[in-house]
């Protein structure tokens, strides 16, 4: 059996010796006491309220934006129906899908405990009911569209209503 007398020197040896001692590094505290708590560590605060406010109310706050110029886009459509403005309406879709597509990142909290993702973005759209839902004698309130399942509103619906059938409806 060989035995070391002296430690290999060299680059090998080196890229051992650190490989090692970064491999056992976090073992390094195992035997202190465990009843004194740790001292200092990371501020996450402001780092949470970062992101809480610069990325995901801000995110949302660009939705609704964003959700009230496709409203006043449809409106427009509905009051005239004219080729222009059912472009102006789906781009207006299109932006508004921007911002809900990055919320997906964080989808808990309200969004979750609310049950709002399947009432915004349920696929597959359900068209044989919707289209009954369409041709029907009840008025299209609010509170109608709320008791609605999801696949019968949100996003793919409007786009179902918008652009038709694997985008074929052309007015």
């Amino acid at each position: 059996m060989r035995r070391w007398t002296r430690f290999p020197r060299g680059p090998r040896a080196r890229l051992l010796l650190t490989t090692t001692l970064a491999a056992l590094l976090p073992l390094a505290g195992c035997g202190k006491d465990k009843t004194t708590p740790p001292q200092g560590g990371p501020d996450v605060q402001p780092i949470l309220s970062d992101v809480a406010t610069g990325v995901i109310l801000a995110t949302y706050q660009e939705m609704d934006t964003r959700i009230g110029v496709l409203t006043g886009a449809v409106a427009a459509l509905e009051s005239a129906p004219t080729p222009e403005r059912l472009a102006t309406a789906r781009q207006a879709w299109r932006a508004a899908r921007v911002p809900w597509e990055a919320s997906e990142a964080f989808l808990f909290g309200p969004v979750e405990t609310l049950g709002l993702d399947p009432s915004l973005d349920s696929w597959p759209v359900n068209t044989i009911d919707l289209d009954n839902v369409m041709a029907g004698p009840q008025a299209l309130t609010p509170q109608f569209v709320e008791e609605l399942e999801g696949t019968l509103k949100g996003f793919h619906t409007t786009e179902y209503l918008l652009f038709g059938e694997n985008g074929a409806r052309l007015n």
